[in-house]
């Protein structure tokens, strides 16, 4: 009896004193819905889960194809139509100032040609994406918070079609992330990162980005971001931007939802969003 009674004594302590050690964790920041990247890491021993789904629509103007393709020479328009099902982010806390990164994508594409063919479909994994985020100092003044995420693309670990050569690279990019709390309800985000494998080529070597974030409460939130990327190759930026919303079901439970557009020609490239994040355990 004694030790039945010191048993359920052990487990009504460790219930209360977890739901202390809960509630002296902040509120569940995360690296969606937009863009920008924040510049705090997850809690050590803490496992993030950031999940969400993304359709994408461009339209390039192209003057042929290769030939082959069944398609006559001429201009014409190429739709691309791409669904993320689900993109995942998973960030585990390693120390109060690292974290661990892995980023999964399966995705689903469309590619039509106008006036010439319906094109082509296909259910892909892209390339997985490792790496780790690392606080680098936190705000003083206008001394911002800062971190740096050192990852890299693994297109070996991919379904997408790609040359066998290409499936040996592994693609690392570092993103210096900065933010400034300018009031209680009201902060700055941006980024600035560097594509290491094709920056000097056409890719989009260095792309860059600035959110600004509004708490209306405690649990609901927006944003306003604008974000691009070039290259130095021939240093032509190509710029957009979004907005969004998040709401805090509870101090670990997230959900969002945003939509954006290229500013050049927003019917050309526009893209919505929405999606989950959880942080384990509560």
């Amino acid at each position: 009896m004694k030790i039945f009674v010191i048993i359920i004594t052990a487990l009504i302590f460790l219930n209360i004193s977890s739901k202390l050690y809960s509630q002296e964790l902040p509120a569940l920041v995360t690296d969606r819905p937009d863009i920008t990247e924040s510049a705090l890491t997850v809690q050590k021993n803490r496992l993030q889960i950031e999940t969400g789904f993304l359709f994408l629509k461009r339209e390039n103007l192209n003057l042929n194809l290769n030939s082959g393709s069944g398609v006559d020479s001429g201009m014409y328009t190429v739709l691309n139509k791409d669904i993320s099902l689900p993109g995942v982010l998973f960030r585990y806390g390693i120390s109060s100032y690292a974290e661990l990164r892995l980023g999964l994508l399966i995705k689903y594409s469309e590619v039509s040609y106008d006036k010439f063919y319906d094109g082509s479909n296909s259910t892909d994994l892209a390339p997985v994406n490792i790496g780790g985020k690392f606080e680098l100092s936190e705000q003083d003044g206008i001394i911002p918070t800062a971190a740096v995420i050192l990852q890299g693309e693994i297109p070996a670990l991919s379904t997408e079609s790609n040359t066998e050569d290409s499936k040996d690279w592994f693609d690392p990019s570092i993103v210096f992330c900065f933010n400034n709390s300018v009031s209680k309800n009201f902060s700055l985000g941006y980024n600035i990162g560097f594509d290491l494998s094709d920056g000097f080529t056409e890719g989009n070597g260095v792309f860059y980005s600035l959110s600004a974030g509004y708490s209306f409460s405690d649990s609901f939130s927006g944003f306003v971001e604008y974000f691009g990327s070039t290259n130095f190759y021939h240093l032509i930026p190509k710029n957009g931007m979004d907005f969004g919303f998040a709401y805090l079901i509870n101090n670990n439970i997230q959900l969002d939802i945003s939509a954006g557009a290229e500013l050049l020609d927003i019917s050309k490239e526009h893209f919505i969003s929405t999606g989950f994040s959880i942080r384990l355990p509560d």
